[in-house]
């Protein structure tokens, strides 16, 4: 969570003060990694989306989803906030 938490928030976004939430879909594969990245709700700015898909693609690998004591994919939805404070 710590990770999430730490989107860059881009100088440029700061000073037209862009702010929003990004929901990111993505799918956590049996193995743990994380793929299949896209945009589920637009913050309204492509700036913050695009930040948003780029620092997810760098994370550490998940644990998988677990069904019957196996792992399986998982799709999983998250809100990335991006506010002015």
């Amino acid at each position: 969570m710590q990770y999430l938490a730490s989107i860059p928030y881009s100088v440029e976004a700061r000073k037209k003060k862009i702010q929003g939430t990004v929901y990111i879909q993505f799918i956590v594969e049996k193995d743990g990694s994380l793929t299949n990245f896209e945009v589920a709700r637009s913050s309204g700015s492509e700036m913050l989306d695009n930040a948003t898909i780029e620092h997810m693609k760098k994370m550490d690998n998940w644990k998988p989803g677990m069904q019957d004591g196996n792992p399986v994919r998982v799709s999983q939805v998250l809100p990335m906030k991006f506010k002015l404070s």
